[in-house]
């Protein structure tokens, strides 16, 4: 399986958008070197669930990417590409980090594979003289994937990246994918209608949603979908950043 392992967020300004997450989650930030105006954002360690951020020019991003590690590049770009995606940007090699392709979904939404180098995640880790957030809170945790066509989309991912799918029983059409192993790095997500979201959207795991909405609001974010009542596991909201990418809040309750 090709798992999830970062998050991309583009940003007209990304020195601000960097302060506007580090501010609310109290995260690190790192600029990476010889990238102009791209940053790492850490929200915890690699070697543990959840995933990290990238934050780069708009120019070179037209929405919110996952990121995903495969073990051979060129193998699953061919899966991509026989079941109905495309390659967008073929191979690139970056020295420390791998090989890199940005491909798209069937209906056009981007995302990256990234075939790591021995070592890669410590490379970005050696980057963190901030040093790194240390547990599970104010993680990102999940991964929502938009779509109009929600069976293409489903069997795009499945047949291309290996993606395990369970449905989830509910009045809204929703699928819950396994991108890995159970708690190993990275990050499982799920396939939605595209309704509250148009791309792709990370959810952090928070002790108390009000007050994270409140100072996101603060710092220049907006409420795009107030909180509801997911009934056994806790509240959930999606927010948007000052760039306008969403982004979910979870808060888990199992009173809720």
């Amino acid at each position: 399986m090709a798992r999830v392992m970062f998050l991309e967020l583009p940003a007209d300004d990304p020195m601000a958008l960097v302060q506007f997450y580090t501010s609310l989650f109290s995260w690190t930030k790192a600029l990476y070197p010889g990238l102009d105006s791209v940053w790492v954002l850490y929200s915890g360690p690699f070697d543990q669930p959840g995933v990290n951020a990238i934050v780069t020019l708009r120019q070179y991003l037209a929405h919110t990417r996952v990121a995903a590690f495969t073990d051979d590049l060129k193998q699953t770009t061919d899966k991509v590409v026989a079941a109905g995606g495309r390659v967008v940007i073929p191979e690139v090699f970056n020295a420390g980090i791998g090989l890199n392709s940005v491909c798209a979904d069937p209906e056009g939404l981007e995302f990256i594979l990234n075939q790591p180098e021995p070592g890669c995640c410590q490379v970005l880790t050696g980057l963190a003289a901030e040093g790194i957030p240390t547990g599970q809170i104010n993680r990102f945790k999940h991964i929502d994937i938009p779509a109009r066509d929600l069976t293409r989309t489903v069997d795009f991912y499945a047949q291309a990246l290996d993606w395990k799918l369970n449905k989830w029983d509910m009045p809204e059409p929703y699928i819950f994918v396994k991108t890995g192993e159970k708690d190993s790095p990275g990050i499982d997500g799920g396939i939605k209608l595209r309704r509250e979201i148009e791309y792709p959207s990370g959810t952090i795991l928070v002790e108390d949603l009000a007050a994270t909405l409140q100072q996101a609001v603060e710092l220049g974010g907006s409420i795009h979908c107030p909180p509801v009542n997911l009934t056994g596991l806790g509240y959930f909201a999606f927010a948007k950043d000052p760039e306008g990418n969403a982004f979910g809040l979870f808060q888990r309750d199992p009173q809720a």
